[in-house]
């Protein structure tokens, strides 16, 4: 009996990074591959669980430390720790790419909100990240749950 060839799925994790002041912002990077607007965030390496992932991947795409403004984990023992849970867990299809076949990325979305702070210039030029009102959102090209989740959270505001 053949085993069914089924797309392999990969662990990501995001942050949708909004302002606590008001009129709230989101923060979104420009992802070159995709050419649209969208929350930073990666893939999840083997040694990282999805904050420590999450934390690392905003650095890496904004040049921000979010790592004030998430849950600590919390040690139950020697063996175990509660891990901050996700605001949103996605299955997203992400089509073939060159020599990277269809996978799904089985996304873990955090909510994060943190002061407005500028943006360094290293990050804004190479990923295209800045801070975005709630107005300026519908001239730009999101998936439609990247675009989902933000309208979702600037409503709570």
């Amino acid at each position: 009996m053949t085993k069914p060839t089924k797309p392999l799925k990969h662990y990501t994790a995001s942050a949708f990074v909004f302002t606590n002041q008001l009129p709230a912002k989101v923060l979104l990077v420009h992802h070159k591959k995709f050419d649209k607007w969208m929350q930073p965030g990666g893939h999840q390496e083997e040694y990282e669980n999805p904050v420590e992932a999450v934390i690392r991947e905003v650095k890496e795409e904004t040049g921000l430390d979010i790592t004030p403004n998430l849950a600590n984990s919390h040690p139950i023992d020697d063996h175990a720790a509660l891990i901050p849970q996700p605001s949103y867990l996605m299955e997203c299809l992400i089509p073939k790419h060159g020599q990277e076949p269809e996978h799904y990325h089985l996304e873990q979305s955090y909510v994060v909100r943190i002061p407005e702070q500028p943006v360094p210039r290293k990050a804004h030029q190479e990923h295209g990240a800045r801070w975005f009102q709630a107005e300026e959102l519908d001239a730009l090209d999101m998936f439609p749950n990247v675009r989902m989740i933000v309208q979702q959270e600037l409503s709570k505001e």
